[in-house]
């Protein structure tokens, strides 16, 4: 069989067989679920269909253009009576997407944006730990009377004092108790 034949073949059973996607799904009067590939009986209300073909429009509201063109006209009046014209009247508010494909790439978008936020709030969580640590291992230098050294601005070393190691071990402190946990 040539290349051509056997993709033939394939696009007509890959058409064929999206039409057994066409699935109704609705509850019945006495609870139990109903499964077919043909529209429930018109006694079965709206809202107990749970499951429709993709591009299937029953039950939901018809908004055609006469609707936009009948708001148009009756402002076009009030305006011409000197009236204020009244608020438009808000769009239809757009549905859910119905295709499954759509709705798996929401969900694995919403799904990324949510463990990309974890990883973010947990390096932060991580990067203070890390922070807390070192002010505690500082204070405990201070506290043990090891020298502490500093710089100043002009690169000049200065050996800490009594006064200033205390103005730093309370500094330092008084930063733990409020970043740290």
């Amino acid at each position: 069989m040539g290349t051509a034949v056997k993709i033939g073949v394939l696009c007509v059973a890959c058409l064929l067989g999206s039409a057994a996607f066409a699935q109704w799904g609705w509850m019945d009067g006495k609870g139990n679920r109903q499964y077919s590939d043909q529209p429930p009986p018109p006694e079965v209300p709206d809202k107990a269909i749970f499951k429709r073909p993709h591009g299937t429009t029953i039950g939901q509201p018809n908004y055609s253009s006469t609707t936009v063109v009948d708001e148009k006209i009756k402002q076009a009046v009030a305006a011409a009576h000197g009236a204020s014209a009244p608020a438009p009247a808000p769009a239809p508010a757009a549905s859910k997407p119905k295709d499954p494909a759509e709705e798996f790439a929401k969900r694995q978008e919403e799904q990324a944006k949510a463990e990309a936020e974890a990883q973010k709030k947990a390096a932060e969580t991580a990067r203070l730990a890390q922070e807390c640590n070192r002010a505690r291992g500082y204070v405990k230098t201070l506290q043990e009377g090891i020298r502490v050294v500093q710089t100043d601005p002009q690169g000049n070393r200065s050996v800490l004092s009594d006064a200033e190691r205390a103005r730093e071990m309370q500094r330092v402190q008084s930063d733990i108790a409020a970043n740290c946990k």
